[in-house]
């Protein structure tokens, strides 16, 4: 799967986003192949807990400008498949490991991860906006996660935040210098458990912090659409 490297070990799916001499950036190939992954882990019923990660010295710095410049944004559905949980429900939890740039579509993907660790020098942001652009399912999620106000600073400003910014407003649940480590010794937890148990409390918390709905999928599709056909999108 370009880009993504994706295996398991003892009830444990690790995702590896693998572009590192770009920061991770995510092209249409390494978003077609996370929905691959993402369908995987719903439909495989060893794994019990996933751990999302990137190699290098970034988690993920966003979409990949350069093709978008070349080639235009990929579609709605792309993108939306990309995202743990979203197009293919997936009760199982996510954790994501963070460090370095975590921006726009790595943002993105962390977001709707159920649970984020971070390095204490992590950078948080959504930069869309500089560049005529929009995060249109992290402008759905985001808000419910960090408040309306701190949400909108985020997406409307485009400027980065630090770690200890993040966690204070509940973007990240922990910081921590080995992040990785504290992820896995977590997953190693909750497969220990019965997984009809984990699945019950995880639907539960869910119910707080749910993915987009479909009514909210339509209208991301609806503003994308109207400005992917404006001639200023890159």
């Amino acid at each position: 799967m370009g880009g993504v490297v994706y295996t398991v070990e003892d009830g444990i799916g690790r995702v590896e986003l693998d572009r590192p001499n770009i920061l991770n950036a995510l092209d249409g190939e390494a978003k077609r192949g996370l929905a691959r992954v993402w369908r995987s882990v719903a439909d495989d019923p060893d794994v019990r807990c996933v751990v999302v990660s990137g190699r290098g010295g970034s988690f993920c710095a966003g979409s990949d400008i350069k093709e978008i410049r070349e080639r235009g944004p990929v579609d709605t559905d792309t993108v939306l498949r990309a995202l743990p949980g979203v197009m293919h429900p997936m009760l199982k939890p996510t954790i994501a490991v963070l460090h370095g740039h975590v921006l726009g579509m790595g943002l993105n993907l962390a977001l709707h991860c159920d649970i984020r660790f971070a390095h204490p020098e992590t950078r948080f942001g959504f930069p869309e906006i500089r560049h005529e652009m929009m995060s249109a399912a992290g402008a759905v999620v985001l808000p419910s996660v960090v408040g309306l106000g701190r949400g909108l600073e985020m997406l409307l400003g485009g400027e980065p935040i630090g770690a200890d910014e993040a966690l204070a407003m509940g973007l990240v649940t922990r910081l921590a210098q080995e992040p990785l480590a504290v992820a896995l010794d977590l997953a190693a937890h909750v497969v220990s458990h019965d997984p009809a148990l984990v699945r019950a409390m995880l639907s539960l918390a869910r119910l707080g912090g749910s993915p987009p709905t479909a009514g909210a999928i339509a209208k991301i599709r609806l503003a994308r659409d109207s400005l992917t056909k404006q001639p200023s999108w890159p």
